[in-house]
């Protein structure tokens, strides 16, 4: 009989072995398994990630693009809050210079008819203006007052608000005929301070000149809480337009 020829077995390992090595050797075969073995879908998505990174680039450079103007933007605002501040502080500054100009204003209107509607609403006669905005007071007042703060009569402080009272009247008590001493402030709308230094002038006028001396505070208007402060505190208000 004839001999018969046992075909050699190859396994698999080896198999595998031999292609890769071929297709090592033969980059263009590389390529046709590729195509052979995987699908579009998959070997387009080199294609569509290049797709996504130029879109990232994009995208990041309209982020860019976007926070250098959100810096422009905060730089700006910055800016307008700066001119709103300085705009805000000429305004406090103008609302102050008119609110000084408009009380001067009303001092003035009132210098020469203080002591007049004084006498008439509040008792008074014989009054007569010792000191207001556009009236100086007398040598012989200052003396006495200098006299005594010398004597220690009176504080720096209390002659200095005598000094600074809006008007300081002379007049005489209908009542018993009494000379008595008016500290006046003005104001166009009468506060809580204008009470104040009206009752400390009066306070200080006493001691200067052993008399007594009627707080009042004058005003174009006053509210409801400043009328009772200045009832509990014995000082007149008087609305003098």
């Amino acid at each position: 009989m004839p001999a018969t020829t046992t075909p050699v077995q190859t396994d698999s390992e080896t198999l595998v072995n031999r292609i890769i090595a071929e297709l090592r050797a033969d980059p263009a075969a590389q390529d046709m398994l590729l195509k052979a073995l995987l699908t579009g879908e998959f070997l387009g998505i080199p294609v569509r990630l290049e797709g996504i990174e130029e879109t990232l680039r994009s995208i990041q450079a309209s982020i860019g693009a976007i926070e250098t103007r959100l810096d422009r933007l905060e730089a700006g605002q910055q800016r307008t809050e700066n001119r709103l501040d300085r705009l805000e502080t000429t305004v406090r500054r103008l609302d102050d210079t008119v609110g000084d100009l408009s009380g001067k204003s009303y001092e003035a209107s009132l210098a020469t008819r203080l002591d007049s509607i004084l006498s008439q609403r509040l008792g008074f006669r014989r009054a007569q203006t010792i000191r207001s905005m556009v009236d100086r007071m007398p040598p012989e007042i200052s003396a006495q007052l200098e006299d005594a703060f010398e004597e220690n009569l009176i504080s720096d402080s209390q002659r200095e608000r005598i000094i600074q009272t809006d008007f300081i009247i002379r007049a005489q008590r209908k009542s018993d005929r009494a000379w008595i001493w008016l500290a006046v402030e003005a104001s166009v709308s009468i506060h809580r301070d204008d009470i104040d230094r009206a009752l400390q002038s009066a306070h200080a006028l006493t001691a200067v000149f052993a008399e007594p001396a009627v707080p009042i505070a004058v005003g174009q208007r006053i509210d409801a809480p400043e009328t009772q402060y200045a009832q509990s505190a014995a000082v007149h208000t008087t609305i003098v337009t």
